[in-house]
């Protein structure tokens, strides 16, 4: 916090029901426009508690130069915040304090917990504990001791970058061959390490390339959404055509009685060509062409169409006469069309 000028701190106001730590920070140069309130930090409610571990104040300015306290509760501690629990801060300066100040009323050095930057080495025996920690293969060490890590290049993995990358198996870096996948309920498991987001449905591939093959009555490339088994195009057309594509020389055909998706819904449709059954089958009819216009119009829906299997074979078919299908809007959410054939599909607009 540097340089900050306000009217009740330069650094940090603190009121009403607010509990805060503060960890490793630094308060220099705050003041306030009337010299009143603390240059570092002010508490104004008598709900207010605040602890400090490891924090350093200099050349603060106010009617007290670092901690001015109303009502509240802050205490100082002399001790470092984990990981650095083990090291002990440096102190400094006494500090400037108006109110009741618990602990230790000094300054403290963020740097001084950290301890000195971790060094690499080769030695499979140093944890870090001494700032010395095992990490090869061109794997860069960073940290202070004792919270040493190691970041690896691409090919390698593993705390100290000597195996094959999470999701892998064999020895770096030419013998690293991908995992069979497994499965997980973490939304965001995405396959990169061999663990993906899979539930109600049966877990395949390797990292990098995982899928969920899902159970009866769910859907989606995680199968966590639930499905509706849709059989024939006027089912699909019940569930999902509520717009009128209506023109001057049309008839509106919606189906405003029939079972609409509910918003997140995901529509399964078995394999099979979805056509529509003849006139005034669709979602508008021309009244000069004598044929319908478009097979499905939608609004302001989301959710999931998708086909039961994902190498395909659900056909929505225009029949070289007609578009196939109409989307206008998709409300607040995503509409998701998957493994679905567009075929013959006719614009008459």
């Amino acid at each position: 916090f540097k340089d900050g000028k306000g009217y009740g701190s330069g650094g940090i106001d603190v009121y009403d029901e607010a509990k805060v730590d503060i960890l490793l920070c630094v308060f220099t140069g705050g003041s306030t426009h009337d010299n009143t309130g603390g240059g570092a930090i002010h508490l104004d409610s008598y709900f207010v508690v605040i602890n400090v571990y490891a924090t350093s104040f200099s050349e603060n300015s106010g009617q007290a130069d670092d901690i001015y306290n109303s009502d509240g509760t802050i205490t100082i501690h002399d001790t470092c915040p984990a990981p650095y629990s083990a090291n002990t801060p440096t102190k400094g300066s006494a500090l400037g304090i108006e109110g009741i100040v618990g602990g230790s009323k000094f300054s403290f050095s963020p740097s001084s917990c950290l301890g000195a930057p971790c060094t690499s080495t080769s030695s499979s025996l140093d944890d870090g504990s001494d700032g010395n920690f095992y990490c090869i293969n061109g794997g860069t060490v960073t940290g202070f001791t004792p919270t040493c890590s190691c970041s690896c290049a691409e090919e390698f993995g593993g705390p100290n970058c000597a195996s094959c990358p999470t999701g892998y198996g064999g020895t770096p870096p030419d013998n690293c061959t991908p995992n069979h996948c497994q499965a997980s309920p973490s939304t965001t498991a995405d396959g990169s390490n061999g663990i993906f987001h899979c539930v109600n449905g049966n877990i395949g591939g390797h990292t990098g390339g995982c899928t969920c093959t899902c159970n009866t009555g769910f859907a989606g490339s995680n199968c966590d959404k639930t499905a509706t088994s849709v059989y024939a195009f006027s089912d699909l057309f019940q569930e999902i055509s509520n717009y009128e594509v209506c023109g001057s020389s049309s008839v509106c055909k919606t189906a405003f009685t029939h079972n609409l998706m509910t918003d997140g819904e995901v529509l399964q449709l078995e394999v099979g060509t979805y056509k529509c059954p003849g006139s005034y089958g669709c979602a508008t009819f021309d009244d000069y062409a004598h044929d319908d216009k478009v097979m499905l119009a939608m609004e302001n829906k989301y959710g999931g169409i998708s086909c039961i299997q994902d190498s395909g074979g659900c056909a929505l078919d225009g029949e070289n006469k007609r578009g196939v299908l109409q989307i206008r809007g998709t409300s607040t959410g995503t509409l998701s069309i998957r493994s679905i054939t567009f075929t013959k599909g006719k614009s008459s607009f």
